[in-house]
């Protein structure tokens, strides 16, 4: 299965295609299914900010909290993977 990547003629495509960048590249690609993200949400009758509003109001915390609270949530991680410090 991996032997058209062994092909010099293939991988110069990829990188041609790679190098165009991505605009030059949008024709190549299916659209995108379904509605944008505001429209599913006013579709939905939900503010399509509340929940960026409420994960920004969950980790508000002062400056000088922001550290300890990074090592709590990594110490917890440590805990749940059952290591030991």
């Amino acid at each position: 299965p991996d032997a058209w990547l062994k092909r010099p003629a293939n991988i110069a495509r990829i990188v041609r295609v790679w190098a165009r960048g991505k605009t030059r590249n949008a024709g190549l690609c299916p659209p995108r299914g379904g509605p944008e993200r505001t429209e599913l949400f006013e579709g939905l009758g939900i503010s399509h900010v509340a929940d960026m509003d409420r994960v920004r109001a969950e980790f508000a915390c002062p400056p000088q909290r922001k550290g300890a609270i990074v090592r709590e949530i990594f110490l917890e991680d440590v805990r749940c993977l059952g290591s030991s410090f």
